[in-house]
């Protein structure tokens, strides 16, 4: 029942909402609909006669009832909810679905007139009636009707609930809402229930109608959408007088709205005018326009009255309606029966076949009949259609109703989000046409109107939309030149060669033209006879072709000859025996020019202005950036070389020189250099070439880019970029055409000197880059020099910036004689220079670290910079607390090492590392060994411009970096130390180059040598920080934002930087060479998950074995059958918690060393004793020192030693394992703390805990 084309009607219509609770048989359903659509017109008052339009609607677009506020009609005021039991729905269709199982049975028997088996009916009927069958409940009927009106509880009024076939339906329904019914057939007082619902909703809305208290409240409610937030501008004054104005306009459109529902069109047309009186005054564009739309369809309403048409109507439908179901059933039949129109198979008797042939053509006849008078009705006067239908007589004219309707279309349009209500609006006002049968009207005002709304799929637009063709006289071919060319705007011709692409028949415009030209030339006007030619072969050369196109070059070149000058097509030429004047030509086409573009000056030699802020004039809002405004616009410098760039091409089929191609230009003095180019003949494919047009500023100022001038063909062209090309962009702010260029005074030029040798690197790149070579770990010093090259002017200041890659360790690039600051309004450091004075050079000292190349991929870009994936972000499982030892299998290929640097667990494969994550913290922003670096120095002008500008210029000195490998770092192991505040950092060196070299480490100044290839380990005892807790990581991660996250990482991580890099300084050197340096662990200390082990652990786990501590790694060898005493101490600094309950256990595994994962060996070892040890981690009291950590079940003092470093604690708890291998080879065994399973006790996070890996070598038998 819902409406599809919006009608004036829709304001007059209260919609109440009809949905199914529970199992939905369509047929039930459709003849429900059917039942409702005969009391949607309910007459409530006889003087004056009122009648109430009910609106059944079976969805609501939550997109319209948004509007429900400022259009009523659009509100859900009722609600209808029907449920049916599925065995009374099966009932009620039972006579008709045995029927349908009847016919379909004899249609598989090929219309057998045998009598159907019995059997094979009920069989069908059981299938057909499964379908239908399903259970809902009361109790789900009424929770589903008490959610649906909990949904529309914002614009309900009242609601029903109609259930057929439940025997008890009060449950949780209030009585006065249920309609309860055996079964459809038998619900004959569902209509007067449904009445009685349109009544109770007519009731309160009459009361919001009569209801005018709020004219007389000082503060009246304010009825608003939520879309109106997002456009208002600024705040509304509550307390004013308009704002009050507002809230009267606003509620008096309700209050219209109301009387236009409850039947008043009258009293509706007073409230809409007192309501336009206000919101007009208050500005209310959006409600002032819906006062509009509903003043209009309140018109309508009187004027043709289409209430009391639908009202007979429905009365007629109630003389039916008076009958019985049984009777109306019969009554449906036997008019289908008579008019030919069956459902399903029917029979009937074939002496019957006269009579309904006989009915179908009296009933053909009638439809004939009824036809003839609509088209005599068609064809009656204005006068008689223009009839008024209005209780009085007199009513409002259509022009008056289109007039607001237009006015409501007006300020619709200005609320992008009510595009919906206008669109609807404008079909309404259509309807308008539509009751004056002035259809042509209607289809104008539709398409004027309806075209925003249409897409490119509709094709609502005929033939006369097609643009006009100009009409073609043959007679004009035959007069002389004035007669023909003052005829040549009647064939779409014109003199602007801009606007001669407009369409028409280019066939007659060139053979038009070239009847101009040659009767031009039987004139003997040759200039004319030139420009006419060269007129067609500007606008028309794509028409033509290139047989046609060489013709007409060989005339113009013939013609060129015979003139004693060369013609110009930027000239007018009179002609005065005929009184023509014939314009300038820009013949753009030879050559095509295109994509004018102003080219910045080089990186070396742009300027950038800076104006200073005046700083009385601005608000103070603290900002880095607050003395001084930045511009990126694109500035030009006297005397200094600059450049347009174009793109051209030849559409001729021949060569064509150019000459003496030039910009034009105007404003301050520009120096043009013309040059010449020579172009290649056009083939299909051929795409534009780019050159670029120079010139050279001479003095400062404005300059715009007006055009070009070349030589070309023999004529003089002169050309305007306005005219050829598109209008450019204007920028908002400054509104400066794309073509204008500021031109600056003359600058200081600041260049750098340098020894190393320098060369561009690619073709475009002006900047030579400088290229050195170092050892990785070594330090290479050098010097910059910084010259002015200017003679008379001086360059204030000079801001020396390093780019450099960002390592961990010492830096790629450190400068020596001077000191990088950070000042006020910076974001990074800088070193200055003062007051450079003309031809003054200063020296700048840096040295170069070579960092570990070993540690990164092979690039083959060249030096660009990239992020390379170190640790893999990967959780392990919760269900055991492992100590994450760092470890790398000697026979991992030194390639594989450096193809995806990874220090990886003993239970993760290298090869599982993928891309995808590379959202982890461990990443280092280098790679490859060839590493490029940039100083950058900015300098300021010692010259003011105008309002005190100062003028910004940068010179950059690049420099390629190629670090070749020498001592490196290939692996790291983390073992324990001496204490529990100490550990084993367990370093494998690597010597990359073919020579011997040295290794120095440790405070003792300890010795390695190493032969070239060979990997060294190094073991440096280092003590933990105790300036990071152990939880400190755990905690950085917490943070919902990743970047909160790399922030907190990275602050712990340059705390541990200077402590750590103190105790792991390993120094190298290659005698035969002479060269020294530093082993670089950046790629180290990039590894969080081995900072994470350099800081005191929160629980630390010491081994013994057979009664000997185990400090290093080294393999353990025993027979098989050798019981091993193994004892475990395990120590907490834990503080704050409650005591943690876990299970201490041995794993034991095997680590082949082939790339994959250990495998777990349980089977290989026997224990003799306890499997698991229940073990108890106390926490420090809250009120204790910071100092006095906890062991598990005793607590004792750890204060500072002598040396600074923390001690362990004096008592531990001890847990001892026995045990023997069964089979030989290389196994490790890894204690394991078990969490508890106690829900609700706090665990520990695996980076928590230090565990030692013990690898024992099974070597023999026992005999």
């Amino acid at each position: 029942m819902e409406v599809n084309v919006p009608t004036a009607e829709d304001h007059c219509r209260i919609s109440i909402l009809v949905r199914t609770i529970g199992p939905r048989t369509a047929t039930t359903f459709n003849r429900l609909i059917e039942r409702l659509s005969r009391v949607e017109a309910i007459q409530v008052s006889d003087n004056p006669k009122r009648v109430i339009l009910a609106n059944f609607i079976t969805q609501a677009n939550p997109e319209l009832t948004k509007f429900g506020d400022l259009q009523a009609h659009r509100k859900i005021f009722g609600f209808l909810g029907v449920s049916q039991n599925a065995f009374s729905a099966a009932n009620s269709i039972q006579s008709s679905l045995r029927a349908s199982v009847e016919s379909d049975l004899r249609n598989e028997d090929n219309y057998n007139s045998k009598p159907l088996d019995p059997s094979i009916l009920h069989s069908a009927l059981v299938r057909t009636r499964s379908t239908n069958d399903g259970t809902y409940s009361l109790d789900n009927v009424c929770e589903t009707y008490n959610r649906y009106k909990q949904e529309l509880q914002g614009g309900l009024v009242d609601s029903r609930c109609v259930v057929f076939g439940f025997n008890d339906a009060t449950c949780g329904i209030e009585s006065r809402e249920v309609l309860s019914f055996n079964s459809l057939e038998d619900s004959e007082d569902f209509e007067n229930g449904v009445r009685e619902l349109i009544r109770s909703i007519y009731f309160i809305l009459e009361s919001r109608r009569i209801d005018r208290s709020f004219e007389k409240m000082e503060d009246p409610p304010f009825p608003t959408l939520p879309e109106e937030e997002k456009t208002r501008i600024g705040t509304e004054n509550r307390q004013s007088k308009s704002f009050k104005r507002k809230c009267i306009g606003r509620l008096r459109k309700q209050v219209a709205d109301y009387a236009l529902l409850t039947g008043l069109p009258s009293l509706a047309l007073d409230s809409y005018t007192n309501a336009i009186e206000n919101l007009k005054a208050s500005a209310d564009l959006l409600w002032l326009g819906a006062a509009y739309e509903g003043f209009a369809c309140a018109a309508m309403a009187i004027k043709y009255n289409e209430t009391a048409d639908r009202w007979k109507k429905q009365a007629t439908i109630h003389r039916v309606s008076t009958m019985t179901p049984e009777q109306m059933r019969d009554l449906q039949e036997k008019t289908q029966h008579n008019l030919g129109v069956t459902i399903g198979h029917q029979r009937y008797r074939s002496d019957e076949d006269q009579r309904a042939v006989a009915t179908a053509a009296a009933a053909a006849a009638q439809l004939i009949e009824q036809d003839l008078q609509q088209r005599k009705q068609g064809k009656k006067t204005w006068a008689l259609l223009n009839s008024d239908k209005s209780p009085t007589g007199r009513s409002m004219t259509p022009e008056e109703i289109l007039e607001k309707f237009i006015l409501a279309l007006e300020h619709y349009e200005r609320f992008s989000f009510a595009s919906t209500i206008e669109y609807e609006c404008m079909v309404r006002a259509s309807s308008v046409y539509r009751h004056h049968r002035r259809y042509i009207e209607a289809e104008a005002f539709l398409r004027e109107h309806v075209g925003k709304y249409l897409d490119d799929s509709f094709t609502l637009f005929d033939n006369t939309m097609k643009a006009h063709i100009c009409m073609v006289y043959a007679n004009v071919f035959k007069e002389v030149y004035p007669i023909l060319y003052r005829s040549l705007p009647g064939y779409g011709v014109v003199d602007a060669t801009r606007e001669s692409s407009i369409n028409g028949p280019v066939a007659v415009q060139v053979k038009a033209m070239h009847e101009v030209y040659m009767s031009a030339l039987r004139a003997n006007f040759y200039d004319a006879a030139i420009r006419h030619l060269c007129y067609i072969l500007q606008v028309y050369f794509p028409e033509l072709d290139n047989v046609a196109a060489v013709k007409m070059l060989d005339e113009l070149s013939k013609l060129i000859q015979s003139l004693p000058k060369t013609h110009s097509l930027a000239q007018h030429i009179s002609l005065d025996q005929s009184g023509i004047i014939l314009p300038p030509l820009q013949m753009t086409r030879f050559p095509t020019l295109s994509d004018f573009k102003i080219v910045r000056l080089s990186s070396q030699l742009a300027p950038r202005v800076i104006s200073i802020a005046d700083e009385s004039q601005k608000i103070f809002i603290y900002s880095p950036f607050q003395n001084e405004t930045e511009s990126n616009d694109t500035y030009w410098v006297t005397n200094c070389g600059c450049e347009v760039s174009v793109k051209v091409i030849n559409p001729l089929p021949v060569d064509l020189t150019v000459k003496n191609l030039a910009l034009l230009t105007e404003g301050c003095s520009f120096e043009a250099v013309p040059v010449r180019l020579t172009l290649t003949p056009y083939t299909p494919g051929t795409q534009p070439t780019e050159i670029k047009l120079l010139g050279m500023p001479r003095a400062p100022g404005k300059l715009t880019i007006t055009g070009y001038s070349c030589e070309v063909l023999g004529v003089r062209n002169v050309c305007s970029i306005k005219e050829i090309l598109p209008k450019p962009v204007e920028d908002s702010k400054n509104s400066k055409s794309s073509y204008t260029v500021e031109v600056l005074q003359e600058l200081p030029l600041l260049t750098l000197e340098s020894s190393l040798q320098r060369a561009p690197t690619t073709e475009d790149n002006a900047e030579a880059v400088a290229e050195i070579t170092v050892f990785s770990g070594q330090t290479f010093t050098h010097s910059i020099f910084v010259v002015n090259t200017s003679e008379s002017m001086t360059i204030k200041s000079v801001k020396l910036d390093i780019r450099q890659p960002t390592v961990f360790g010492p830096p790629l690039i450190e400068l020596t004689n001077m000191s990088l600051k950070k000042e006020e309004g910076d974001i990074k450091p800088f070193a200055r220079i003062e007051n450079l004075k003309p031809k003054e050079r200063r020296e700048i000292q840096f040295q170069i670290f070579g960092i570990d190349p070993s540690s990164i991929s092979d690039d083959k870009s060249n030096g660009e910079e990239q992020k390379v994936l170190i640790k893999p972000a990967f959780t392990t499982s919760m269900d055991t607390l492992n100590e994450t030892t760092m470890s790398f299998n000697d026979q991992t290929p030194l390639s594989q090492r450096n193809s995806i640097v990874s220090f990886t667990d003993d239970t993760l494969n290298v090869s599982n590392l993928s891309i995808s994550t590379q959202d982890h913290h461990d990443l280092i922003p280098y790679t490859g060994r060839l590493l490029t670096a940039d100083f950058i120095f900015r300098y300021v002008a010692g010259i003011e411009g105008l309002d005190g500008v100062q003028y910004e210029r940068t010179s950059r000195l690049p420099l390629a970096i190629c670090i070749v490998p020498a001592v490196t770092v290939s692996k790291w192991h983390v073992l324990p130390g001496d204490s529990a505040s100490t550990r084993y950092v367990v370093i494998d060196v690597a010597n990359s180059t073919d020579l011997d070299a040295e290794l120095t480490y440790s405070t003792d100044k300890r010795m390695i040598g190493m032969q070239p290839k060979e990997i060294c380990r190094v073991p440096v005892l280092c003590p933990c920080c105790p300036d990071v807790s152990s939880r400190s990581f755990r905690e950085a991660t917490q943070y919902d934002s990743h970047v909160r996250q790399k922030q907190e990482i990275d602050i712990l991580r340059r705390s541990l930087d200077s402590h750590i890099a103190k105790h792991l300084q390993i120094r190298w050197a290659i005698p035969q060479l002479n060269y020294i340096g530093i082993v670089p662990i950046g790629s180290v200390l990039a590894e969080v998950e081995f900072l994470k082990q350099l800081v005191v652990p929160t629980v630390s786990v010491y081994v013994t074995v057979n009664g000997k501590v185990h400090t290093n790694d080294d393999d353990i060898s025993v027979k098989i059958g050798e019981l091993i005493e193994l004892e475990m101490t395990v120590s907490s600094v834990l503080k704050g918690t409650k005591p943690i309950n876990g299970e201490l256990s041995l794993k034991c595994f095997q680590d082949l060393a082939n790339g994959k994962p250990p495998i777990d060996r349980p089977e290989n070892v026997v224990f003799c004793g306890p499997l698991k040890v229940p073990i108890v981690i106390e926490s420090i009291p809250p009120d204790s020192d910071s100092s006095i950590p906890s062991t598990s079940a005793i607590s004792v003092e750890n204060q500072p030693s002598e040396n600074g470093h923390l001690e362990p604690p004096k008592k531990e708890t001890a847990a001892q394992f026995s045990f023997l291998f069964l089979y030989e080879g290389t196994h490790k065994i890894r204690p394991v703390i078990g969490k508890s399973t106690n829900a609700g006790e706090p665990s520990l996070a695996e980076d928590e805990i230090f565990v030692p890996t013990i690898t024992f070598n099974v070597i023999t038998k026992v005999s």
